[in-house]
């Protein structure tokens, strides 16, 4: 069944009670139809992994909603098997440190409704992170914005003194950061043991008290303190950061 402190008994609760308990058997995409309260849903493209739900699109007439299943917890999450060697680190940096935090855990998040989602679940907004470089591939740039914001690059090259920005190829993300596309994060400035990379950090930003990011992996979101990251977490992974106005437009 569904866990009680994950879902209350609304549509939700009872038609990803109803997936979880078909995956358990059909482990894989389905199309299937449920009636509830006198209506009937279409239900597609309900994801199961291990067995267990952890998404899917629900339609009733034009109507249009996504559902994810989310785990909350205080601090790490209670069960780390399965997960990888960066995201635990991540957690034992974090509690090395002191800093009080919380994570969901989810499944891989690409879209912006998927984060969308995951942002409910947190209560604060997720962070945009982009891995930029020099055209030289000599320069390597953090920059954490919000998440609905959009910028040109030339205006941040200006702000910064550097050539033309564009995104690094991921081969330096993995080889600085030890994280892979989609899991951008500033808790990956922990593996920059040469200090390669330069966090850049939008003025908008400092509006916020709390912000959500990756531990290094886009399967869980945690929820920190700005003030935390900036005076805690970056000066412990021996690393500074700058803070840029950013332009939108001319």
């Amino acid at each position: 069944v569904c866990s009680s402190d994950l879902y209350s008994d609304t549509l939700e609760s009872h038609l990803v009670t109803m997936w979880w308990t078909l995956g358990m058997f059909c482990p894989c995409n389905l199309w299937m139809f449920a009636l509830y309260n006198d209506y009937w849903y279409s239900i597609c493209q309900a994801t199961f992994q291990d067995g267990r739900f952890v998404s899917g699109t629900v339609w009733q007439g034009c109507d249009i909603k996504f559902l994810m299943l989310m785990e909350r917890y205080i601090g790490r999450p209670t069960n780390l098997e399965g997960r990888s060697e960066v995201e635990v680190q991540t957690y034992d940096f974090l509690d090395k440190l002191g800093i009080s935090y919380e994570t969901v855990c989810h499944a891989a998040a690409y879209t912006m409704e998927e984060c969308q989602e995951v942002e409910k679940k947190l209560g604060v907004p997720i962070c945009k992170n982009l891995f930029l470089c020099n055209r030289q591939q000599t320069q390597f740039y953090l920059l954490m914005l919000p998440g609905e914001k959009h910028f040109k690059t030339k205006f941040l090259s200006s702000e910064l003194g550097c050539s033309r920005l564009s995104f690094a190829e991921e081969e330096h993300m993995v080889r600085l950061l030890s994280i892979h596309p989609g899991a951008v994060s500033p808790m990956g400035l922990m593996n920059d043991k040469e200090k390669k990379v330069m966090l850049v950090v939008d003025n908008e930003l400092l509006q916020s008290d709390f912000l959500g990011c990756h531990p290094c992996v886009n399967t869980a979101t945690l929820k920190i303190r700005l003030k935390d990251l900036l005076k805690k977490i970056v000066p412990a992974a021996n690393h500074e950061y700058r803070i840029v106005t950013l332009r939108t437009e001319e």
